[in-house]
């Protein structure tokens, strides 16, 4: 079998036919779907096994407790039997020629092939990635954080698929603490463990937004486990005694871009006492003081508001409110 397609489910009951759909209509059905639901409690699984059981895809469903999306991809992960695996998330859908234009890019067998997608809004709306991608038969996968780094490369959870083998044999998963950038997180490993890179600039997957998702999850504690998911990324640096220098990236610009990217998105007058606690904290104060200065990856407002708020929570908290939500 080809391709082993790994989806998380959480109460997507509204969403969950139209990525199953997206994955029927495949021109090349050498493939299996791995649906985890993770403890929903509307009908997402009875949808789900119903919409697969009267078609003609390969699958497997699993029903477990809510644990959250990573163990819910490790799970899946586990079950896989595919030659390579593609993690896709259940409100997101695939072209329809997703497995056959991505089984003939392979031929050389990358451990990695990373394609385009585009982004919906929950009006249907398409939006282009303002990068394009440029194909590449053979690129290291550190080259690949570079850019992503420097902003000149576009990557996304359902962008890519991964060798089955490869991510066995290199000890591969999902940080289990992590329920926000643990996708990222999952993908700097990959890449950081390969040289064998291929990158197609084919739009083969659609990032379907909707305000309600994880990404806009209103839950700080569980988002700001951002940090979790990149720590998670430095000590599987450290045990693979890999070059220390890949650390600082992470430490300097991605953990701190991350903090800040949660807590502008939530902070608001009613949960000010709130977002304090959170800058309390001694690992946020930490990395938000290591924050680098100057990098591409944000702009110098960015880095005016976390020295702020390294410094002076009360005074971050006050002065945002005031000039960017004018809330006070």
């Amino acid at each position: 079998m080809f391709l082993s397609v790994v989806i998380p489910v959480f109460n997507m009951e509204k969403y969950i036919d139209r990525c199953l759909e997206s994955l029927i209509r495949q021109t090349d059905n050498d493939f299996e779907v791995i649906l985890v639901d993770d403890g929903s409690i509307d009908k997402s699984y009875e949808t789900a096994v119903s919409y697969l059981e009267n078609s003609y895809i390969n699958h497997k469903v699993i029903k477990k407790n809510n644990q959250g999306q990573s163990i819910a991809r490790n799970i899946g992960m586990q079950s896989a039997k595919g030659e390579y695996i593609l993690f896709l998330d259940s409100d997101d859908i695939v072209s329809k020629n997703l497995v056959s234009e991505c089984k003939q890019a392979v031929l050389e067998k990358p451990d990695i092939l990373m394609f385009d997608y585009k982004r919906v809004d929950e009006d249907g709306t398409t939006r282009e990635n303002k990068i394009s991608l440029s194909s590449d038969d053979n690129v290291a996968g550190c080259e690949i954080i570079k850019k992503y780094k420097e902003n000149q490369f576009n990557m996304w959870t359902s962008s890519a698929i991964y060798r089955r083998e490869f991510l066995r044999r290199k000890k591969i998963i999902f940080c289990p603490e992590a329920h926000a950038a643990e996708d990222l997180g999952f993908q700097f490993k990959a890449l950081l463990s390969t040289d064998r890179v291929k990158v197609i600039n084919y739009v083969l997957s659609y990032y379907c937004q909707r305000k309600e998702s994880l990404t806009n999850n209103i839950n700080i504690e569980k988002n700001m486990t951002v940090i979790d998911a990149f720590e998670d990324v430095l000590k599987f640096i450290e045990y693979k005694e890999m070059d220390v220098s890949l650390e600082k990236p992470i430490i300097g610009e991605f953990i701190p871009e991350h903090i800040m990217y949660q807590i502008l998105g939530y902070l608001n007058k009613d949960n000010a006492e709130e977002v304090l606690d959170i800058l309390d904290d001694k690992s946020v104060h930490r990395y938000l003081m290591k924050a680098k200065m100057r990098t591409p990856r944000y702009g110098k407002s960015m880095v005016k508001w976390m020295k702020i708020a390294a410094w002076s929570p009360e005074k971050f908290i006050r002065k945002y409110l005031d000039v960017v939500k004018g809330e006070n």
